[in-house]
């Protein structure tokens, strides 16, 4: 049998010790590693955030957005949601129903349906920049040629945006100017 059974249990506990000891420094290790991971994720989170903030920002009243329906906000109670291009990815402006057209509108929820299915691309116009809330405030009704356009021929405003985007930075510095030389 064993010679020395002492000095084989102290051999076997010291050789489960250093076992022990391995599989505690694993695990220490792959906590780091995941904590690190989750730094780093955090920090991407921070830069994108701070890239739309940036973007959002540097907007101004009149400019023309392009962009694409994301959702409806609170099932379609409100407005429209959309993705806008040429920004960093997850920028998001709002058009609240009351800014889409000159048009009364019956049926939102079918609107909203066609414009999420048929990824209508749509350009709009900023009203409001607003870094500190995260949220870029669109209108489509201000580029309509004519009130109701945008229910009835989307592509024709579409078409136009650009002038009509000009007219209404014309029109807005043409009020501001009044207004200043009202305050002098």
């Amino acid at each position: 049998m064993l010679r020395d059974p002492q000095l084989v249990c102290a051999t076997a506990e010291e050789m489960a010790a250093k076992q022990r000891l391995a599989w505690q420094r694993e695990r220490e290790r792959l906590q780091e590693e995941a904590a690190e991971r989750r730094r780093a994720t955090v920090a991407a989170t921070e830069r994108r955030v701070q890239a739309r903030l940036a973007a959002i920002g540097s907007m101004k009243e009149g400019d023309l957005i392009r962009g694409r329906v994301h959702r409806s906000s609170d099932n379609c109670s409100t407005g429209l949601i959309l993705s806008l291009r040429d920004q960093p990815k997850g920028t998001r402006g709002f058009i609240p129903f009351s800014e889409c057209s000159h048009e009364t509108v019956e049926d939102w929820e079918s609107l909203c349906h066609t414009f999420r299915t048929l990824k209508i691309k749509i350009k709009a116009l900023v009203i409001k920049p607003d870094p500190d809330n995260r949220r870029v405030l669109l209108s489509t009704k201000a580029l309509e040629p004519t009130p109701g356009d945008m229910m009835r021929n989307p592509e024709l405003v579409y078409d136009r945006a650009e002038e009509m985007a000009e007219a209404c930075r014309v029109k807005r510095e043409a009020a501001q100017a009044a207004e200043k030389e009202a305050d002098s």
